[in-house]
């Protein structure tokens, strides 16, 4: 049983982590890397890094006003954050709506049936008000 110097190269490389893996991993060693440069520059300026993290994580969840402040400062970027998100996946889907924003498709239904029944639907218009985001 004869085999081949590319099976051999192969087996010597071991085995590729699966992509599933990759896509928790990734996120978690650059996460690692932002915490670890991090605390090299406040070591740099004489602090204990530890200690830096361990105020940092008391001042944000240690009581329910920690939390009440941390998601009342947080909300806003999160929610901007997914009112460029939802667009961008939608647009990179295809569903943004065949080259015009879905403001003007939704003027453009208003106008066509004056706020009568969607024709394709048969449904008032006040219900097909999420079709021009998906069609």
């Amino acid at each position: 049983m004869a085999s081949s110097p590319a099976a051999l190269q192969v087996s010597r490389r071991g085995v590729a982590p699966s992509p599933a893996l990759l896509r928790w991993l990734v996120p978690f060693g650059w996460i690692l890397a932002g915490l670890l440069a991090f605390g090299v520059f406040v070591a740099l300026i004489g602090r204990n890094p530890i200690e830096v993290y361990a105020t940092i994580l008391d001042g944000g969840f240690a009581s329910s006003f920690a939390w009440n402040n941390t998601l009342l400062r947080a909300a806003p970027l999160i929610l901007t954050g997914l009112a460029v998100a939802i667009p961008a996946q939608a647009t990179r889907k295809g569903m943004a709506g065949r080259g015009c924003s879905p403001v003007i498709r939704m003027q453009v239904l208003k106008s066509q049936n004056n706020g009568k029944y969607h024709p394709r639907s048969g449904l008032p218009h006040s219900a097909n008000w999420p079709r021009p985001f998906c069609c």
